[in-house]
């Protein structure tokens, strides 16, 4: 037992000397000091000063017929596509257009169909042709998006001017007419005084006018329909159209005399029933009528996230991770090198003692280096921190460790610090595309999506987001994780380390 305890205090007191050793070695090489405190912040706060946050507009040419609907809308229209497309110009010269865009002055060339009216006429759809010159896979993808958004706004564009057209018509006819209801009293009043001439041609007029109304309002309103006795069996009123024929007819009918009274009855109704839909007609917005949806994405963090935002604490992850596998594998193989380790087993230095100390005196340097990035960025480049400062430095304590012990296995596996360079940069190539910076974790096959996890940076790029942006805690697996590879690092790189010097003796 006194045995067992005496080893024990002196793996402590071996593990805190080799701890003082590392320590002692970066004090007397200020430019390494330096370089690790202020490198990562350089690259951070290069990339947040550099960073243009732009919303997604592209330079466009429109291509379409010189008398064509189309450039009058789109100048009228511009505000409700500016978000996606700007407009450069319009022009009916398709080559010059194509030479604008391989020369990228503008990044985007929309022709428009000739004829659209003719289509609809003929029941069909006309296809809008968008080209572009772009190679970029990501860039791409925002093109097509911008361009079904742009695509959308065009129709509704149309739509808009269609129905702006139809509503001034409406007007017009409502201006100069009146209320039906009255001319239809008017017939009446020149039917009792025996006008017969005047009623006809007041009637004629107000048939007219049903014909050019009725059909405008099956498509806003309530179709107005009403039986009539007189009215053929071939002849069902299914359509607005149709309904204000039969109605016309009606009306025709009783100028001539020729209507009852039960009639009389239900062409007052009709008309009264026309002149509400009628004024209801009038007092619509085309552009409502087009767009009656609005949208106003709300998230449950209400703060807003810009993208530099967004970057910042997974580049520090990765930076962090880095910084302290370089730490740690370039110590290791720095002491192999100078035969340090030989002198350690001669000592006798138990293997425990040196990962041990390597571990904590590394992890000490590297967090004052995180300490003093994250300060920086909060303080320096206004990235926001909205949760626990506790939380945030338990979740890069964790980070430190499990990169230095991640450092200390690629130093027991490489023999020169040629190799512990090349391996500290290929974690990181891992740590880029596999930890959820640069891609999402859920666009990855699950096979693939694991490769994150052999580096420590991928549980804690989504943990620092929701610490700083959300201000919430980051998920107790994120520190079962990093506990786990602090583990896994020190067990591997120990027993190597420990075959390494049986091989040796």
């Amino acid at each position: 037992m006194r045995s067992a305890l005496v080893g024990f205090y002196r793996t402590i007191i071996e593990t805190l000397v080799i701890a003082q050793k590392e320590i002692t070695e970066l004090r007397r090489q200020p430019a390494v000091l330096l370089l690790v405190v202020l490198g990562p912040f350089v690259v951070l706060a290069a990339f947040g000063l550099g960073y243009r946050n732009e919303e997604l507009a592209l330079r466009t040419v429109f291509v379409g017929t010189a008398d064509g609907p189309y450039e009058e809308a789109i100048s009228r229209y511009t505000e409700s596509i500016e978000d996606y497309l700007v407009p450069v110009a319009f022009t009916a010269d398709f080559p010059a257009a194509i030479r604008d865009l391989e020369s990228e002055r503008v990044e985007l060339v929309i022709v428009l169909p000739p004829d659209p009216g003719q289509a609809i006429g003929e029941g069909q759809r006309s296809e809008i042709a968008v080209i572009h010159n772009s190679i970029d896979p990501i860039e791409r993808v925002g093109i097509e998006f911008a361009t079904e958004v742009a695509v959308r706004e065009l129709n509704a564009t149309v739509v808009t001017a269609a129905l702006d057209s139809l509503l001034n018509s409406a007007r017009e006819v409502d201006r100069d007419a009146g209320l039906l209801s009255d001319d239809l009293s008017e017939v009446e009043t020149a039917l009792l005084l025996g006008n017969d001439e005047e009623a006809q041609r007041l009637s004629a007029n107000l048939s007219r006018q049903v014909r050019e109304i009725t059909p405008s309002l099956g498509l806003f309103g309530e179709r107005s329909e009403a039986p009539d006795q007189d009215q053929d069996q071939d002849q069902e009123p299914s359509e607005n159209t149709e309904v204000g024929r039969s109605l016309a007819v009606r009306i025709d009918r009783y100028g001539r005399g020729r209507a009852s009274a039960e009639q009389l009855l239900s062409i007052q109704q009709e008309l009264r029933q026309i002149d509400s839909q009628l004024a209801a007609l009038i007092s619509l917005d085309a552009q409502t009528l087009a767009r009656p949806f609005t949208g106003d994405a709300e998230g449950l963090t209400r703060e807003p996230v810009s993208a530099e935002d967004h970057v910042a604490p997974g580049a520090t992850a990765l930076l962090i991770q880095h910084l302290a596998i370089s730490l740690a594998a370039l110590s290791l193989v720095r002491d192999r090198r100078r035969g340090v380790l030989t002198d350690y087993r001669v000592g006798p230095v138990s293997v425990v003692s040196v990962m041990a100390g390597k571990l904590i005196a590394l992890s000490a340097v590297a967090s004052a280096a995180a300490a003093a990035l994250m300060a920086s960025q909060y303080w320096l480049l206004g990235v926001p921190f909205r949760g626990s400062v506790a939380d945030a430095a338990l979740l890069v304590l964790g980070l430190v460790f499990a990169s230095v012990a991640a450092g200390l296995v690629v130093a027991s596996l490489g023999q020169t610090e040629l190799h512990a360079s090349q391996a500290a940069m290929i974690l990181l190539l891992i740590a880029l595309f596999f930890s959820g910076f640069f891609l999402d974790l859920d666009r990855l096959k699950t096979p693939f999506r694991s490769i994150g996890f052999v580096v420590p940076a991928t549980p804690v790029v989504e943990g620092l987001r929701d610490i700083q942006l959300r201000g919430s805690r980051a998920r107790p697996l994120t520190y079962i994780v990093l506990f786990a590879q602090v583990l896994i690092g020190m067990s591997v790189s120990t027993f190597l380390l420990r075959r390494q010097w049986r091989t040796a003796q």
